[in-house]
């Protein structure tokens, strides 16, 4: 898979998330965290504006880029807590 298209995958693992972390899905928040330390440096390695990469899925983009501007402020998961993969039957 070449940086774009992973990039596009990441991308959408963390925007998913965030929607299931607004429904109170369990480990969407642990989830998200995993995803945005993903898809955030290849997105600055490939100079894409989150603007532009917000603008690639459905939603709301001023909610989706305040989220990602919060989401910068905390600690990277290297993989979501053990426990929260059990409880939701799969791993992310």
């Amino acid at each position: 898979m070449d940086d774009l298209a992973r990039l596009g995958t990441e991308y959408a693992g963390f925007a998913v998330a965030l929607t299931t972390m607004r429904v109170g899905m369990t480990g969407a928040e642990d989830s998200a965290r995993y995803f945005y330390w993903r898809y955030r440096p290849l997105q600055k390695k490939l100079g894409i504006s989150d603007q532009r990469l917000c603008a690639t899925l459905p939603g709301d983009c001023t909610i989706r880029i305040a989220q990602t501007n919060e989401f910068a402020k905390t600690k990277r998961l290297n993989k979501p807590a053990a426990g929260n993969a059990a409880r939701d039957a799969h791993d992310h």
